[in-house]
């Protein structure tokens, strides 16, 4: 009797032990998530939109009206060079902690459009007030739109 006791407590400490190893190893791996793609959009009211979409090897850009005649419309390959230089600086800990603005596109007015997909969540983030939460932001903006630039 004893000893069926002993291998019972022993049994379920191992199986307690191998749970919470493999809920620790699924923690960790939506921890270092990859990101999938990352698109920035403008609205400008009637005067017009651009929106622009990178994945690890692709660039697509689509506009309409006058405001955004510094960027092409494209649809092109892009190499990993470039998809680093995008998403090199994001740090998605502060995605997750960054607040959206309000919607001013109703309003016939400008609206700032940012998405992230990582392989566990899409974060979509409009207009950010926050100057410091928007620096990361302000520069994914930069450099997608200096690579769809380039593309021409």
């Amino acid at each position: 009797m004893v000893k069926k006791i002993k291998n019972f407590a022993l049994l379920s400490l191992l199986t307690f032990l191998v749970c919470s190893c493999s809920s620790t190893m699924q923690n960790n791996s939506s921890k270092s998530s990859d990101i999938k793609s990352v698109s920035y959009s403008k609205t400008l009211g009637r005067a017009g939109f651009l929106k622009i979409v990178a994945t690890k090897d692709s660039l697509i850009s689509t506009k309409f009206g006058t405001a955004f005649n510094d960027i092409p419309e494209v649809k092109k390959k892009i190499n990993a060079e470039d998809w680093n230089k995008m998403v090199s600086a994001l740090n998605l800990e502060m995605v997750k902690k960054t607040k959206s603005g309000d919607g001013r596109g109703y309003y016939d007015g400008p609206d700032e459009t940012f998405e992230i997909a990582t392989s566990d969540q899409k974060y979509t983030l409009i207009n950010v007030a926050d100057s410091t939460q928007y620096k990361q932001l302000g520069n994914l903006r930069d450099a997608i739109k200096k690579i769809a630039t380039s593309q021409k």
